[in-house]
């Protein structure tokens, strides 16, 4: 299983170079760097907690919060290449995942200080509005109270906040639209509906849960290229 994520994210330049190319190919118009902030409605869904021992602990209709606002906070940056009619791009997200109704066997539950997301997309511009179809991996960081004692990675990614693992695809569809009020700043509205698949270590067990979300988005942005 690690070793199939593993392949997802070194095919990831070749889609990177490809749809990079296409839209270089029909004219460069504009290249921007946005930093965005945010919040999600995460739709109840299946939660599996596996370990050593004990019986398997199913949530059918896990309940995630988001907690956008609490620090960690909810981030994200992305870097854009346009043309007249296409957009490509490739993002990292910071989003939070914590349980709000954990059965009685679990303390609490969370994956924060990061469910990473690290996504490449497609967009296609239309009169008022751009689409994109976007994919690509999580890396997280789940950890709680199970049983009594503190549950989280014992091996992974080191990485800022703490340890991560590769733990499955994300498919995306967004819609965006960029507000200019000057030459190169511009302000970034951005809806999406992301879903995911985790299937992620943890002491003595593993973590299975399958995360939809609604994401609404707001940030400001820089075209660094503006050939219009």
């Amino acid at each position: 299983m690690c070793k199939y994520y593993i392949n997802i994210i070194l095919t990831l330049p070749l889609i990177v170079y490809l749809c990079s190319f296409q839209v270089v190919s029909q004219s460069l118009t504009k290249a921007n760097f946005t930093v965005n902030f945010g919040s999600a409605y995460n739709s109840p869904s299946y939660l599996k907690i596996t370990q050593e021992g004990y019986e398997d602990i199913v949530i059918r209709d896990a309940n995630y919060s988001t907690e956008a606002f609490v620090r960690p906070t909810y981030w994200d940056y992305k870097l854009d290449i346009e043309s007249e009619k296409r957009l490509f791009g490739v993002r990292t997200t910071h989003h939070k995942l914590v349980l709000r109704n954990p059965s009685p066997e679990i303390e609490y539950f969370e994956i924060t200080h990061g469910y990473n997301l690290l996504i490449g997309y497609y967009g296609w511009k239309m009169n008022y509005f751009t689409l994109l179809a976007a994919g690509g991996v999580a890396f997280s960081h789940p950890e709680g109270i199970i049983h009594g004692s503190h549950t989280s990675i014992e091996k992974g990614i080191p990485l800022i906040g703490g340890i991560y693992r590769i733990t499955g695809p994300n498919l995306e569809l967004a819609i965006l639209r960029k507000f200019y009020f000057s030459k190169r700043l511009f302000v970034n509205v951005e809806g999406r509906i992301n879903a995911g698949y985790i299937n992620c270590q943890i002491k003595r067990g593993y973590v299975e849960t399958y995360p939809v979300g609604l994401h609404c988005i707001f940030g400001i942005g820089y075209d660094f290229i503006n050939n219009d």
